[in-house]
């Protein structure tokens, strides 16, 4: 794998931290030295510009220090099942905490002049990627490049967002001791890319490039308030004194997204934290969200999460139930 960046990590952890147990098949498995802490440690290289970090019951502190090593495009996402970890990157700053409720981002960029680290009966994931490496052969595409300026900005090194459902089911899954075949190779490496997909849109579908008219804003929060009633683009722009046009175009630019996609997406995660949480019909949880048409529901449903809501409810239902609490 080309993140020499990550070799360099795993060097520094294992000189004083932590002591590899055994080779496996997609990479090794550490323990932490019983003088920093407990907990195991399992490094998997799924392919060039993913590698995955699973850690089960780690309670670990990381003596304050300099992180010299660096990668240009190199990003990290944390997801906890249970624990708390804390980090922060000036002794004056508060601590970033990450629970499972949280997904934490860092950016390996820069050198760090100053990384203070520790965690708390942690179960979670740690997703290496290489930008690089991922977006080539598409690095024309807006999207990624919309990602990329936002994750990278030069005055952001670390950010949390709050977790969805989602994120959290595909940790659990991630965390499940597969057996060493070719098939769960493949399998780990698309749920690893299914969780990255899942945080592309989560982004994405938050992006503002710019502070938005009052009027705009007042349109996103009746969106926000009425998503589940009837809502039309001119019912809105009459509603708030706006040219159609005009709505249409300061909405995109302000939210990254046409007036109507922002509705069915709104419908859409609504939807989405339903089936997970209750046990509400299919039928009534479209209607719940705006829609008279249950198959027109499941066809913007499968158009945004690439699933049917049925199959959905029945591959995510059981994790998205059986998440801890920290």
């Amino acid at each position: 794998m080309k993140n020499d960046i990550l070799n360099q990590s795993y060097e520094a952890l294992e000189s004083v931290y932590i002591q590899k147990i055994r080779d496996v098949w997609l990479g090794e498995i550490y323990e932490y030295s019983p003088r920093y802490g407990e907990g195991t440690l399992e490094r998997y290289i799924l392919e060039p510009g993913i590698e995955l970090a699973i850690f089960r019951q780690c309670t670990h502190e990381r003596l304050a220090e300099s992180l010299p090593y660096h990668q240009k495009n190199m990003i990290e996402i944390t997801s906890l099942a249970k624990g708390e970890l804390y980090v922060r990157y000036d002794p004056a700053d508060e601590w970033t905490k990450c629970d499972n409720q949280q997904l934490i981002y860092f950016s390996w960029s820069k050198p760090l002049k100053y990384y203070d680290f520790r965690c708390k009966q942690a179960d979670g994931i740690g997703l290496y990627l290489n930008m690089d490496l991922l977006t080539n052969g598409i690095s024309g595409s807006q999207s990624w490049v919309q990602l990329l300026e936002r994750l990278f900005k030069t005055n952001v090194r670390v950010y949390a967002r709050k977790s969805s459902p989602i994120h959290r089911s595909i940790t659990t899954q991630l965390m499940v001791p597969y057996e060493e075949n070719v098939m769960n190779h493949f399998l780990l490496k698309s749920k690893a890319l299914e969780f990255l997909s899942h945080c592309v849109n989560d982004e994405l579908g938050e992006e503002i490039t710019f502070c938005p008219d009052a009027r705009i804003r007042k349109v996103k929060e009746k969106i926000d308030a009425s998503y589940d009633s009837p809502l039309q683009v001119n019912q809105l722009a009459k509603e708030f004194n706006i040219p159609p046009m005009t709505l249409q175009k300061q909405f995109k630019q302000s939210y990254g997204c046409t007036v109507y996609r922002y509705i069915q997406k709104r419908r859409m995660d609504a939807a989405m934290k339903a089936l997970l949480t209750t046990d509400q019909s299919i039928t009534d949880i479209s209607i719940k969200v705006g829609y008279d048409n249950p198959s027109k529901f499941a066809t913007v449903f499968k158009k945004q999460y690439g699933e049917t809501p049925l199959h959905y409810r029945r591959k995510y239902r059981y994790h998205s139930l059986h998440d801890f609490t920290p």
